[in-house]
């Protein structure tokens, strides 16, 4: 079976989304190239998207 250490260490937690939302906010607007920036905007997880990286998460937690 695969294991991911680095996943199951991680609680997600509102703060942690909002990092990881402002971290690739932030990176968006570095980009120059307006198509490239809205491709990293994109890459922003809605709190829907969220809810499936939890279950995700709890998922693997399960099987360590």
């Amino acid at each position: 079976m695969y294991k991911t250490p680095w996943l199951h260490c991680c609680h997600f937690t509102d703060i942690q989304f909002k990092i990881v939302n402002v971290f690739v906010y932030k990176i968006g607007q570095e980009e120059k190239d307006l198509l490239k920036h809205e491709k990293i905007d994109d890459l922003a997880l809605s709190p829907v998207e969220w809810g499936q990286v939890k279950l995700f998460n709890d998922l693997l937690a399960v099987h360590r």
